[in-house]
């Protein structure tokens, strides 16, 4: 699934959220405005007016207010407090935006404020790079248009977000996400601050072979670069693949030698017409030997304890057989295309809605059975280490 059809389909989800969703203390706006006054003694009063884009926001502070499909215009600052925006546009000299909340939404404006604000397949226009501030916001699919020289990012998420600037010129960036995030070609970053920036191998490459200007400097002191693939193939590549190839067949092998086993009976009993044997299927027999953990195969005895052991390997191996499967398919396609693929640990494992299993889970859990596959291997050690045995 591509970013854009992603982005389309959780933007579905969060607007249909937003218009199901009724708080007592949130005025509504749809296809209409209303104008919000804040009296003195902290009141509000409302006055109804009309939804056109020559219309002007008087008010200069609205709090708790959801606009669906609004065009607000405002001739001077005007600030935003725990409100919602949904196919929007805002047009203002200065908007501030405090917890809110934008999806679809256009900002047009000369100078933004956004604090402990969520921005989700919007776009930011038309504004001062020098007077964008940005503290502890969040960006998914979205649009910054134009340069942001100048600029002053703090606590700022730009996941997978189009930045089309091509120079960031005298900005200062504390603590900014720049992972899954798209520049421009050729984008260059002159004369700027990096504190703790995180970013992915893919951003890095993007910016070319002189990484948009950054030295190696500014990239170890200032920078975390996180690798999905890297850190995939660190636990399933190279050596450690054969590793677990091995292991995966070993957990086999027991079954597989019973099923050979009963396969030279059954051609054995084939050479041999007119013998009186009792029979049953091969699946019902191979059933009992799982069941009964390989013992008393004769009848149905179930072992609760194997069963329960057998059941966390085979987890375990599901899990582990998948992503080998994947870190070959990554390494088939670096081997023919000459480029590593576009992968994230936060991709489904499996494209099914029931099953929401990302690859950074599927790693979690594979350790985690790691863990307990140790656990019983040192117990079943320990067993055959205590069996008495003649002196």
């Amino acid at each position: 699934m591509t970013d854009q059809s992603l982005g389309k389909a959780w933007h579905q989800d969060r607007l249909e959220e937003y218009r199901e969703t009724q708080h007592d203390k949130t005025l509504r706006f749809t296809q209409q405005t209303y104008e919000l006054a804040i009296n003195a003694d902290g009141s509000r009063q409302v006055r109804r007016g009309i939804q056109t884009r020559d219309d002007t926001l008087s008010v200069t502070v609205w709090r708790n207010v959801a606009f669906v499909a609004c065009s607000i215009t405002a001739s001077k600052s005007v600030r935003f407090v725990n409100c919602t925006f949904a196919e929007s546009i805002v047009f203002s000299e200065g908007p501030g935006f405090d917890r809110c909340k934008l999806v679809t939404t256009q900002i047009h404006a000369r100078r933004i404020a956004c604090k402990s604000t969520e921005m989700d397949i919007s776009s930011i226009k038309g504004h001062d790079p020098a007077m964008l501030h940005f503290t502890d916001v969040t960006l998914r699919f979205c649009t910054i248009d134009p340069d942001l020289q100048g600029s002053e990012l703090t606590d700022v998420r730009l996941n997978a977000t189009d930045i089309r600037s091509h120079t960031w010129r005298d900005s200062k960036l504390t603590r900014v996400n720049l992972e899954f995030s798209t520049c421009a070609l050729g984008m260059a970053f002159d004369r700027c601050q990096f504190m703790e920036i995180t970013a992915d191998r893919e951003f890095l490459e993007s910016l070319g072979k002189t990484r948009g200007g950054i030295t190696d400097v500014e990239l170890r002191n200032g920078f975390s670069v996180h690798d999905s693939v890297g850190e995939l193939r660190q636990l399933f590549g190279g050596v450690l693949f054969y590793f677990h190839v091995v292991t995966m067949l070993a957990f086999l092998t027991p079954y597989l030698t019973y099923v050979a086993g009963k396969w030279m009976q059954h051609l054995s009993w084939l050479l041999r017409p007119g013998t009186d044997v009792v029979t049953e299927p091969m699946l019902t027999s191979l059933l009992r030997y799982i069941v009964n953990g390989g013992e008393n195969l004769s009848q149905w005895d179930p072992d609760w304890l194997s069963i329960a052991r057998l059941s966390v390997f085979v987890v375990y191996n599901i899990l582990r057989g998948r992503a080998l499967i994947e870190v070959k398919r990554i390494e088939h396609s670096r081997l023919i295309t000459g480029i590593w693929p576009r992968f994230r640990l936060d991709d489904l494992v499996w494209p099914f809605e029931t099953v929401k299993l990302t690859w950074r889970k599927l790693m979690s859990l594979v350790k985690a059975f790691a863990i307990v596959v140790v656990v019983l291997g040192c117990w079943h050690a320990l067993s055959f280490l205590l069996l008495p045995v003649p002196r």
